[in-house]
C-alpha cells in the first residue's frame, strides 16, 4: 500500500522555519527516523531541503563539503540557535540564589 507524501505547504512552520535559517545562514540540526544531520540550509522547495555540511579531515587541515538533498517529509524534528548571551548576561538574566537564613 503506497502513503501520499506529506508536502509542506509554504506557510507551515517547518517550511517557515527553514525559510528563516536559509536567510539568516543558520547552522541548523535536523533529526530523520534513523539519522541526523547539522549544517546550513542553501535552498528550499516544496519537497525538497538543500543542506551544506562541513567536516574537517582529521589527517590534513583542510575541510570537506558535502551537500545533501533532504526530503521534507523525512524530517521528524529540526532545531536551530535563535539567541545566544555572554555568561554575564545570561547570569543577569537569572534569578539571583539567596541563600535561607
Amino acid at each position: 500500500m503506497q502513503f501520499p507524501f506529506f508536502r509542506p505547504k509554504a506557510t507551515s512552520l517547518l517550511f517557515q522555519r527553514l525559510t528563516e535559517a536559509i536567510h539568516q545562514s543558520q547552522e541548523i540540526w535536523i533529526e530523520l527516523d534513523s539519522d541526523s544531520f547539522s549544517g546550513t540550509p542553501l535552498a528550499l522547495d516544496q519537497e525538497w531541503l538543500e543542506l551544506m555540511v562541513l567536516v574537517r579531515d582529521e589527517e590534513e587541515p583542510a575541510y570537506h563539503r558535502t551537500v545533501w538533498l533532504i526530503r521534507l517529509d523525512a524530517i521528524v524534528s529540526v532545531a536551530y540557535p535563535t539567541q545566544s548571551w555572554s555568561q554575564e548576561r545570561l547570569e543577569a538574566l537569572l534569578p539571583s540564589e539567596k541563600p535561607e537564613s
